[in-house]
């Protein structure tokens, strides 16, 4: 008799724009999905999105609940209710810790016993509202998860600490192959951008908010350019700030060389045309578009908010107290200083546990033993 699938619900939040979902997608990919069922619920006042129609591809459900408003609370735990009572999982996998709590106890109250909490960010929000409110909707999380998981240790200790059971990291693995250096596709994305030969780009990529701290890589590029006028700015990805990072751009007088990209799927090539990718993030996990830009041979300058353990060949680290002209001074420091070949191999990825094809596996072996130890403890 053949084994039916394994069924486990991962639950985001809001609907990823890259991040999470990027990460899901990875290891969705990679995994035997004739064995596991993955599905999604989101918390969206949008019907559709990208992320939804990349998934359903794969053979994913996925549902849609209304944001979770202090004005719509009981609505929303209606709503809830009314969702884990008609739907039947053997896993319940939480990567948002602010809406956990009420999944956590709804699962529970309809039998789903293994209920992972994830942790991806080590903080709890960048507006000081939001931070004090996931607090408090996190303080029950300890009782009810039955299972614990981080994308690093920072981020399981930030989430994690003072919790009795332990938690296990689950890398952000990527298909490294896919990202490899090109100079054949170095030249044509950058033909398609309209850069110089003789231009050097500075990168990054990531959602226009707060929390990816853009606004001072705009100030950052201005100190470059007036020591480097041949440098060029490239941004990619969308955001509630993309107007305010225009607007700053414009008051700085480099918006001529400031590249809004926007949203792309073929961050690839995107990385490919770059000669150094910059984050200068206020809070990460462990960010996947780090380890492309790795993959993809170029030097990293990283803010000191970012975890040590993304660091694969040629990462550098700067506290974000340092001014922009320090910034800019380590970046064109590291551009000399760093005119090596962009190949890189493929046993350091494989070593440092961000091989996607390894770590999907891993994964699946632990949902079948979690599924298993369901099973005998029903029995």
């Amino acid at each position: 008799m053949e084994q039916r699938k394994i069924h486990v619900l991962h639950i985001i939040g809001k609907r990823p724009i890259g991040g999470v979902g990027n990460v899901l997608l990875n290891y969705q990919t990679h995994m035997n999905q004739k064995e596991i069922q993955m599905d999604y619920l989101i918390f969206s006042d949008e019907p559709d999105g990208r992320f939804d129609n990349q998934v359903r591809s794969l053979g994913s459900n996925v549902y849609i609940m209304p944001e979770l408003r202090e004005s719509k609370f009981f609505y929303f735990v209606y709503k809830l209710n009314n969702f884990f009572k008609k739907k039947k999982f053997d896993i319940i996998h939480v990567h948002s810790p602010n809406i956990a709590a009420i999944c956590f106890y709804l699962a529970k109250k309809y039998g789903i016993h293994n209920r992972i909490l994830h942790s991806h960010s080590t903080a709890y929000a960048a507006k000081k509202w939001n931070n004090f409110r996931n607090r408090i909707l996190c303080f029950p999380l300890k009782w009810q998860a039955t299972e614990l998981m981080a994308c690093s240790t920072e981020a399981g200790e930030f989430l994690f600490k003072g919790y009795k059971k332990s938690y296990q990291i689950l890398n952000n693995a990527i298909d490294y192959k896919k990202y490899k250096y090109n100079l054949v596709n170095r030249k044509e994305v950058r033909e398609q951008l309209q850069l110089k030969p003789d231009q050097f780009v500075i990168g990054t990529i990531g959602e226009l908010v707060k929390d990816k701290n853009q606004i001072f890589l705009i100030h950052i590029f201005a100190a470059v350019l007036n020591k480097k006028p041949n440098a060029s700015l490239l941004l990619v990805g969308s955001g509630e700030l993309e107007g305010l990072l225009k607007k700053e751009a414009n008051k700085l007088g480099v918006q001529d060389k400031v590249i809004f990209y926007g949203y792309s799927r073929n961050v690839e090539s995107l990385l490919q045309a770059m000669d150094i990718f910059v984050m200068t993030s206020l809070n990460e996990g462990l960010p996947l578009v780090a380890l492309e830009a790795q993959a993809s041979g170029l030097p990293c300058l990283l803010s000191d908010k970012i975890t040590k353990e993304v660091s694969v060949k040629r990462s550098f680290y700067l506290s974000l107290d340092s001014g922009e002209q320090e910034w800019a001074s380590q970046i064109i420091e590291i551009l000399e200083n760093n005119k090596e070949t962009r190949e890189i191999e493929d046993k350091i990825f494989i070593e440092k546990g961000f091989a996607i094809e390894k770590e999907a596996e891993k994964l699946e072996k632990y949902y079948k033993k979690l599924y298993k130890s369901k099973e005998r403890n029903i029995k």
